[in-house]
This record gives structure tokens, sequence and C-alpha cells, in this order.
């Protein structure tokens, strides 16, 4: 390995905490040893379209080829087939067909045209190639893509490699697509989803320095980087670039060290920053450059906040006729929920009775399909009653509603639309791809969706956005939930009116008095999150503090109090020079996952290097005296209520 990759992955085992095995593992494909090369006898390893042969009704598989390569006249390398699920024998019968021709390896010449304001940002950006952070804020449809794609391609023609690193697998195909006709062929995708195979191949051709650039979620920052001239993170402010399963590491930051020690530029780009990005912003620790315009002259969308106190609807009447005068000109609508399934509770009007989950302190959510109950955190599953188990009378009924509820309601009320439904449960794999297509070609005009569709999808027909219940976004023990809230609902919110047809915003709430939602609408997502900095201060929470929460887990809870307990003293004792505060033992917010009682410390101090010392101090003899029956995790800079 590259002695910066080493020293990378040395400073993340110390900062984090973990074993350098675990670290090192993350770097590594798991079968990157028994990994066959990707056989391409008898085919020239660049490839282009030769319009005169291409067949009059090709397979699937070959249309999908045309379809990608018919803006691509320079062709492709054989290796950038792999990376949209092509298999080697549709190219061979392509190539035999000769409608897919040997080609020479082409120079990237299509340009980039900015505007005045991303000119500006882009020349300041690349003013010096050495380690700085700078952070793009720019409104939703600012085009912010664009500049990505100038700096990606600067850096391509001084023969070094870019990572734009995105904080969702949704997000990959869309930024591949809008670049890689100014970057060229020569790229990686990385993410969770592809095959064994796949991964050890991208491994292989940024290891080898054959791509000059990747599109990647979290793990593509441990790729075998050879000559990494930038790093740009899209949607930096995303929840979904901390790891909230085993090592939990924030993917944000651990970019941002990656940087520093290789001496290189990083980008973080978003519409709404976090409060510890506004923070080092003031602390100058980061470079601040604004788009404040959207993108081609578009108009921020109007935002309207609906009373639905009244209302016995999902979606408020005023709001459908909204619905109906988008659909008959042609135009799309999206509707926004943040929950699955088709109503979060089963409830008795009888004796009051709730669908639990036996081995969670979890409500189990009904389905319709399947048509069952789920618990979303250990995934049981129960046949959805027919009567109350509890008093045995015929008095259940699903309360609230979730994306499938909705989907049902859409439906019957808008006969003539066509819906589709985006959520985890109805999108798998490579599908979501070929549905973010089918949205952007307008085969469908009302598009329901949870968090998948709310940030980085541009759909110049749409052009109304309904939030169908803003109200579980706000009411939440994280401290964060108000800002997250926020975040999301500018994110949300910016999917409206990004062409030349103005778009509209309907919040639906049953508290339209709520001095967030009037600020929410007022103010711009800068004025309001900063109005949130006070509470911060007083109350020494992050960016004023830094955290760390030491989770433990058990099949016993007076296990796990008598083990907190001691691992708090021993934390006290170490820390008495010091003034770091310790709280807990207490529950996690779900008290019982998987028939496993979990209860956690919260450890603040003002100095992040005086936590981590302390830390570095007193953890192995915590970790010593642990019973091998309670699980330890760490969470170091923590992003949400365990």
């Amino acid at each position: 390995m590259d002695t910066k990759i080493i020293k990378f992955f040395n400073w993340a085992s110390s900062y984090y905490h973990q074993p350098i095995g675990e670290v090192i593992k993350h770097g590594l494909p798991a079968n990157w040893r028994t990994q066959d090369a990707f056989n391409t006898t008898g085919i020239p390893s660049w490839l282009k379209l030769n319009p005169q042969k291409i067949p009059k009704r090709p397979s699937k598989a070959g249309q999908k080829i045309i379809n990608l390569m018919q803006d691509i006249p320079g062709g492709w390398h054989l290796d950038t087939f792999k990376h949209y699920s092509i298999q080697l024998r549709t190219i061979k019968a392509a190539y035999q067909q000769e409608w897919l021709v040997a080609a020479k390896e082409t120079v990237i010449s299509n340009k980039i045209i900015l505007n005045t304001e991303q000119e500006k940002v882009f020349q300041k950006i690349l003013s010096s190639q050495e380690f700085a952070v700078h952070y793009l804020e720019g409104v939703t449809g600012s085009g912010k893509t664009y500049v990505y794609a100038a700096i990606t391609k600067y850096f391509i023609e001084q023969k070094k490699q870019t990572l734009i690193m995105v904080p969702e697998i949704s997000l990959t195909s869309n930024t591949i697509k809008k670049l890689q006709k100014i970057c060229g062929p020569k790229f990686v995708c990385l993410h969770s989803k592809l095959t064994p195979q796949d991964r050890v191949l991208a491994w292989q051709q940024v290891n080898s320095n054959w791509a000059s650039w990747v599109v990647g979620t979290r793990s593509s920052l441990f790729l075998p980087w050879k000559n990494l001239g930038c790093i740009i993170i899209d949607e930096a402010h995303d929840l979904s670039l901390k790891q909230q399963s085993g090592w939990r590491y924030s993917a944000r930051d651990c970019a941002i060290m990656l940087a520093k020690i290789n001496n290189i530029p990083i980008v973080l780009g978003s519409a709404t920053p976090s409060l510890e990005s506004f923070y080092n912003i003031e602390k100058k620790r980061y470079k601040h450059y604004l788009l404040n315009s959207r993108y081609a002259q578009a108009d921020l969308p109007s935002i309207k906040a609906i009373d639905m106190r009244n209302c016995k609807d999902i979606i408020h009447p005023s709001i459908c006729e909204a619905i109906v005068n988008t659909l008959e000109k042609k135009q799309q609508v999206l509707v926004f929920i943040n929950r699955r399934g088709f109503a979060p509770v089963l409830f008795c009007t009888n004796c009051q009775w709730v669908s639990m989950c036996d081995n969670c302190d979890a409500k189990m959510i009904q389905h319709k399909n399947p048509y069952c109950l789920i618990c979303h955190q250990c995934f049981a599953k129960k046949a959805i009653p027919k009567q109350c188990p509890n008093c045995h009378e015929d008095t259940t009924k699903p309360l609230g509603y979730g994306s499938q509820r909705v989907e049902e309601w859409l439906t019957e009320k808008f006969t003539h639309a066509n819906i589709i439904r985006v959520d985890r449960d109805n999108i798998k794999g490579n599908n979501l791809n070929k549905v973010l297509e089918d949205i952007t070609k307008e085969k469908y005009n009302i598009i329901l969706g949870t968090q998948m569709l709310a940030k980085g999808h541009h759909w110049p027909k749409m052009t109304l956005v309904v939030i169908v219940d803003a109200d579980t976004h706000i009411y939440s023990p994280d401290f964060r939930s108000i800002e997250r809230f926020a975040q999301q609902f500018t994110q949300v919110a910016g999917r409206a009116g990004r062409a030349d047809i103005p778009g509209a915003v309907y919040l639906q709430t049953q508290w339209p008095k709520n001095p967030i939602f009037s600020d929410l609408i007022n103010c711009t997502y800068r004025e309001f999150v900063k109005k949130l900095l006070p509470e911060r201060t007083t109350a020494c929470l992050p960016p004023y503090s830094t955290m760390v929460y030491i989770i433990a887990s058990a099949n016993e809870q007076t296990k796990l109090i008598k083990f907190l307990t001691y691992a708090k003293q021993i934390l006290a004792m170490s820390a008495q020079n010091h003034v770091i505060s310790i709280a807990g033992p207490m529950p996690t917010w779900l008290a019982q996952v998987a028939k496993q009682h979990r209860m956690y410390l919260i450890i603040t101090a003002a100095q992040r290097s005086v936590l981590q010392q302390l830390l570095h101090n007193t953890l192995p003899l915590i970790i010593k005296n642990k019973d091998s029956t309670i699980r330890l995790i760490l969470d170091v800079d923590p992003q949400q209520v365990p």
C-alpha cells in the first residue's frame, strides 16, 4: 500500500479507536485475492458506436448500450461497460455485428460553460492546489454539479484522480450522467450494492491509475489512490455520510484528513450546510463560496403551509385542486412522505392495544404488500390479526399513514394519473436507475417518494411538491431534529420549479402557527438555522463541544448498568483535571432491539484533544473488564441519538 494510505488508515484507527485491521479491511474488497480478470479476448479495449450498423430492433441489453453511448462519439474503454452491468457476451455480439467498432482512445474535448458566479468559484478553488477545505454553499438548482465537473475535468487534464463522493446510492447514476460528457468514460462507480466482482474491478482500476474519476458512497474513500488530486463531497451535510453500524466513521471528516495527508484541496458542497460547517466557516477553517442564483435563471418555488386540523383526507382539497391543475398542464408532482409501510401502528379502539414487537421496544408497522406487520428494527414479521389479541373484539384499525397508504389514496383520487412509489420496499437493486430515468422521461406524473428522492435530482417538469406530514419531523429527542428537518424541507422543496416553469411547495401541518414553519417559509435556510445557535451555546452542544457515545448492549439490563457504571467511574477518575461531562448510564431511545437491552454514556468536552486523550487512557482498561456477553460500540462525533 501507498505510504499516504497507510498514514490515513493509522489516523482513522487512532481517532475512532478501532483496531487497525478493521480499518484496513475497508480498504480491501472481500475476495480480491481470488478475482479473475475480465476476459476480453478478441475485443478491442476501446469501442464506439457505428451509426450505420445500429440494428433497427436491438435487444433490451443492446438498446441499453445505444442509449448510454449515443452522446459519447469518442467511445468507451471496455471496462466502462462493466459499471453499467452490461455482460461481455452482449458486447461481443455487438462487436461481431459491427455496430460497436474499434476506436482510438480519445482526449476529452467537451467544454463546460459556467456562468459568472460559477466561474468565479471555480477560479478561487483552483487558485491553490494545496490542502484547503472549500465549502460551496449554493441554493438548490444553482448548478453546483457544473462546478464539480469543471474541477474534475481540470484535474483529469493534470493527469490526476478525483473522488466525487455522494451520500446515497440513488445519487450515483445521476452524478455520472451529468459528469460523463465532460469528464470522459474512464471512471469508476463504487457502492455497497455492487457485486464482489465489480468491487474488485473498481479497486483494480483505481490501483492501476486507469480510473481518472470516481463516483461513490462512503466506501469509495478507502480505494487505493495512486495520484489523487482532489476530493469533492456533494450534499456534505447529509447524515448518510456517517456510518451508523459497526465502525462508526464520518466519511466527510475522514475525507478531510485524507486530503490533508495528500496535501490536496477538498470541496464540500451543499444547499443546506450543517451548524458545524457554519461554525467552521466562521472560525476560518473552511473557505466559503456562495451560489445565490438558480442555474439558467430559474426562480425559487413559492411555499405555503396548509392547516390540516379540520381535514380528514390525507391530502388537503386545495392541494388536490393544485395537483389536478398541474397534471392538466402536463407537469409532474412530487408527494413526499418519509415513512414506509401502510400505517405506523395497528390500534384497538376498544382496549387501546397497540401492535408492539416481541423483540424490541418498537411498534410493528402495518404493510400491505406483503400483508403483515413488520418491525423496522429487527425485521420480525407477524400476521395481521383479524381480532384484537388482547380483548378479542373486531375493533382493530390502522392508525396514521405510510407511503403505501398514501399511494392507495392517490390511486383512488387521481384515477388517470401515472403514479410511482419510490421507497426501499418498492424499489430494488438496479431498478432504481430505471425508475429515475422513467421519471425524467415523464413516464410518471405523480411521484410518491421518501428521502430517496429528496435531493440531487433534476426534473424540469416537476413544478409541485407536497410534504404530506411535516409535523413528524420536528418532534424528536434528538437535539439536531429541527436542523435536520430544515435541511430536508429545503432539499425537498428544491425539486420544484428547477427549469423555466415556476414551482410551488405545500407543507401540510396540524400546527400551522408553529414558529418553526413560519420561519422556514419566510427566512432563508441560513437565517433559519443560525437562530438555533444560541440554544446550542447555552446547552454546550456541538458545534460548541465535542461528544462521544459509549453504547453497550446485552441480554440482561443489570449487566449493562454494572458495566457502564464501572466505565463511568474509570472515565471520571481519569478526567479529574479537565472539564468533562459524563452522563448516564441511560437507556437508548429504543431500550431493547432484537431482545438485546441497550444503554449508553454521553461524554462531552469543550476540546476534542482532551476527549481523545481521555479515551486513549481509559478504553483499554474498560474493554479489558467487559463481560464477553456485552457488545460495545464507540460513536465518536455522533450524529443521531442512539
